[in-house]
C-alpha cells in the first residue's frame, strides 16, 4: 500500500466510516481496502480515536499545538543556559601579568565564541587592571 500521512481529523473520519461499514455487515478486509489503510493502522486508530467526538479532537489539536510551543520555549531556554555556562567557564582562571611591570596584573577573559547570539550584549573581552603598591 502507498504510504500516506493522515491528520487526526482524517483518521477520525475514516474510523467512523469504517465502523459504519462494519455495522452494515461489510467484511473487515473490504472496509480496509475501501479506506486504503492497513489492518495495523486500523487497530491503532480505533484504539486512539474510537470514542472521540469533534470537540475532543479540537481539544487534542489545541493541546498538541501548546505542547509544540512549550517545547520550543524549553529549547531556547536550554540554549541560553548553555551559553551562560560557556561564558562562565571562559571567565574562570583569567589572570596574567602585564609585560614589563612587576606591580600590575591585568585580568582578562576572552569570552569564547558563542553558538547563538544572546538576547543581551556581552563584551568581547573583560579586562581589569590591578596595581599593587609596594611597601618600601
Amino acid at each position: 500500500m502507498k504510504r500516506h500521512r493522515h491528520s487526526p481529523e482524517q483518521a477520525l473520519r475514516k474510523v467512523r466510516e469504517g465502523e459504519r461499514l462494519l455495522n452494515e455487515g461489510t467484511d473487515l478486509t473490504e472496509v480496509l481496502r475501501h479506506l486504503e489503510i492497513s489492518e495495523a493502522t486500523w487497530n491503532r486508530w480505533r484504539a486512539q480515536y474510537a470514542g472521540m467526538n469533534g470537540e475532543e479532537m479540537r481539544r487534542l489539536r489545541e493541546l498538541e499545538a501548546e505542547n509544540t510551543r512549550l517545547k520550543k520555549i524549553v529549547a531556547d531556554l536550554s540554549l541560553d543556559n548553555d551559553m551562560l555556562k560557556e561564558v562562565a567557564k571562559g571567565i574562570s582562571g583569567w589572570s596574567r601579568t602585564i609585560a614589563g611591570s612587576s606591580n600590575a596584573t591585568t585580568r582578562c577573559a576572552a569570552l569564547p565564541p558563542l553558538k547563538r547570539r544572546p538576547a543581551f550584549a556581552l563584551p568581547t573581552t573583560n579586562c581589569v587592571t590591578i596595581s599593587v603598591i609596594a611597601n618600601t
